[in-house]
């Protein structure tokens, strides 16, 4: 339900990722007719590979896929022929994790819980792929490392030298009252040996490493604090206290060291200002030196040659923008020699071989997931590798832009706009979909499926970075804790009003749709404003806020029990006042609940209590179950019965559909059908 505070990590060599042009922007502003719908099953698709990573040697590449369960799987291909030599499939509910390559002939890969079945479980495993071979063996099992026994997570953190790790080791799941300590590993990955370093000083904890690999600070939390951050320092054998902070006023967290200067390190620090910067520190004298800072947005990283200089430094905004700081420097020209290949996209280096000389490309932005291209440096030439969709094309899909808009208050906001691809973006049915979070959590550019789903079927799609949103500054994350239900909610009602003005949207045709802190926001849109809203759909949604402090996982621990009072208020009555279930009666629009059954997040009581209210009312609601799942249905069968759902609900009560018209059955060849209830009422 939440975004808790991480430090960035800056990237050395790799291009930032950028935003190149207004391409996008001009399209959806011309209503420009671009091609027919596509079928629903084209769009609510898993992706033929997720990721794809070139050996060192160039030899061969390792590439990830899901499957339609959900669970992630990894294959070998050979560089020369393209063809599968090797795959990596777990069974149950296990699935490929995170994977690198060690060197030419060895893959390092984690692997993880990754079924609807296993939510909030941790690294299930660390295994060694010899490619040669093709045997694979288990170095770390997730058991009995730490002080805590049964299961545990592990994180394989930087490589130490040929055969060494480091790997930091904590219990999984959430099932302790306070956050728990790290360890921190030395981890043989032939021999499987795991050394204990050392215990980490705070909670939950992160390490910095200096350039000979030893460890200089942890970055952690108290034991029952969301929002403080605790910074230590190693002196010898001992951690010292560099720093408490809470995060709203301000927080300094160094990120590494210098390369070759020992008494530089590199500091992410917003305590003077609204947005994250980065510094150099002196370690000695403890002064400071200003990298980069944009006032409006947190910068995201900063990106340095191999001397250390920082040549540029990217942000968002309103779109992905990569800002030069040596704008002559050999690297940034080159970038912008690689990246006019690809107007009006974002380009990352995924990997390079040993030599420097090749890389894998990620090409991607709001109509297109990502394509894999391979870059010869030497030669300037891209050559395309694999496209992870191949049966869609990404002028066929809807398009995004950035918009900008003042609430009623003057502040200005930022929100992504999809419209169809295959009408003009005059006059159209609109759906509102606030993101879930909400604190700490923002939307941004780029490829979007369920908003591409939407648009696809012929609606506009306004996403809203209301304030409480994260990356805008501490103000607007931390400055509108107890305002769910007020000015977070008006936000959404003023990018209603906007897109009306703006002639994009019918002010008659608005449906409200969102998951998590978002089904909040839909429901309490049409308890708000019922007549701005003519339907909303809340898919694991909160609906009382003394359900969400009492119920559920957050609710568990002194942490989370600190930030519900925190967020939501301690006063009972408050939190029933900013609250839907308790004010069903001011519902006039047909409502649809989603809900997964097993959700320990927004708890199933949620879901219970407004169909009672509902129905108590003989309001008129439908509801669907997915009786599997916790916050969020993950199985592809699943996910496309419920956006089918949530579609025909759609065009019956701002399409071109009846209310009265009959649902659609929304069933897929070989799926098991959800339980699914319509309730016509009076009301």
């Amino acid at each position: 339900m939440r975004g808790g505070h991480a430090a960035a990590l800056v990237a050395g060599l790799a291009f930032a990722q950028f935003w190149s042009g207004a391409a996008p922007a001009a399209a959806v502003a011309s209503g420009v007719e671009a091609g027919s719908p596509l079928e629903l099953t084209e769009i609510i698709a898993r992706p033929k590979v997720v990721d794809l990573k070139v050996s060192p040697d160039g030899r061969h590449y390792a590439t990830t896929a899901v499957t339609d369960d959900g669970r992630t799987i990894l294959h070998i291909l050979d560089r020369r022929t393209m063809a599968v030599v090797h795959s990596e499939v777990y069974g149950g509910p296990l699935g490929v994790g995170e994977f690198g390559w060690h060197d030419a002939d060895h893959l390092l890969i984690t692997s993880t819980y990754k079924s609807e079945l296993a939510e909030g479980r941790g690294s299930a495993g660390i295994f060694i792929l010899n490619v040669k071979t093709k045997e694979i063996r288990r170095v770390w099992g997730g058991e009995g490392t730490s002080d805590y026994g049964g299961f545990e997570g592990g994180d394989l953190g930087a490589r130490i030298d040929d055969r060494h790790y480091w790997l930091t080791v904590g219990p999984s799941g959430s099932t302790y009252s306070e956050f728990p300590f790290f360890y921190l590993y030395k981890l043989d990955i032939f021999t499987g040996r795991a050394t204990k370093v050392l215990k980490s000083p705070s909670r939950a904890a992160s390490f910095v490493f200096d350039k000979d690999n030893q460890v200089t600070h942890a970055i952690g939390l108290p034991p029952d604090d969301f929002d403080t951050t605790v910074v230590h320092r190693r002196k010898g054998d001992e951690w010292v206290l560099e720093g408490t902070y809470r995060n709203a006023e301000g927080v300094s967290v160094p990120v590494r060291w210098h390369k070759w200067d020992t008494n530089r390190i590199l500091y992410r620090d917003n305590r003077d200002a609204q947005t994250f910067g980065y510094y150099w520190v002196d370690a000695t004298t403890g002064a400071k030196e200003l990298i980069y800072r944009e006032p409006r947005v947190d910068a995201d990283e900063v990106v340095f040659d191999e001397d250390d200089v920082a040549i540029a430094a990217k942000h968002q905004y309103d779109y992905p923008t990569y800002v030069p700081l040596k704008p002559d420097h050999r690297l940034v020209v080159r970038r912008q020699r690689l990246v006019a290949a690809f107007p009006g996209q974002q380009v990352s280096i995924e990997s390079s071989t040993a030599d420097g000389i090749e890389h894998v490309l990620r090409v991607h932005g709001d109509r297109e997931q990502g394509q894999f291209y391979l870059w010869n440096e030497y030669d300037g030439k891209i050559r395309h590798l694999l496209d992870p969709r191949p049966n869609v094309k990404a002028a066929d899909m809807p398009a995004t832009q950035a918009v900008r808009f003042k609430a009623r208050d003057g502040m200005e906001l930022v929100g992504y706009l999809t419209v169809p691809q295959h009408k003009p973006a005059k006059n159209l049915p609109l759906v509102v979909l606030p993101h879930g979070g909400p604190h700490g959590v923002r939307d941004s550019w780029g490829y979007d499926m369920e908003a591409a789903a939407f648009a696809n079927a012929g609606y506009a799609v306004l996403k809203i970075n209301y304030r409480g949103s994260g990356g805008y500054g501490k103000d607007f994350h931390y400055g509108w804790y107890r305002h769910w239900g007020l000015e977070m909610q008006d936000d959404l009602e003023d990018g209603v009003l906007w897109a009306a003005g703006a002639g994009i949207a019918d002010v008659d045709r608005v449906c409200i749709y969102g998951a998590s802190y978002g089904g909040y926001a839909a429901l309490m849109g049409v308890v708000k404003t019922p007549d701005r809203y003519r339907c909303a759909i809340g898919y694991v949604g909160v609906y009382d806020l003394n359900i969400m402090h009492e119920s559920g996982d957050i609710s568990r621990s002194k942490a989370g029990r600190k930030y519900l009072d925190d967020a939501l208020g301690t006063d009972p009555a408050d939190r029933a006042a900013r609250s839907s279930t308790p004010h069903v009666d001011r519902i006039e629009v047909p409502v649809f609940l989603v809900h997964g059954m097993q959700d320990d997040r927004a708890h199933f009581r949620h879901y219970e209590e407004m169909r009672e209210a509902l129905k108590a009312k003989n309001h008129r609601f439908e509801t669907l179950l997915v009786p599997r799942a916790g916050h969020g249905a993950r199985d592809l069968a699943s996910v496309r019965e419920v956006t089918c759902r949530m579609i025909d609900f759609l065009d019956r009560h701002i399409g071109d559909r009846e209310p009265t018209d009959p649902p659609d059955e929304c069933q897929f060849p070989g799926s098991k059908k959800l339980p699914y209830e319509y309730f016509e009422g009076t009301s």
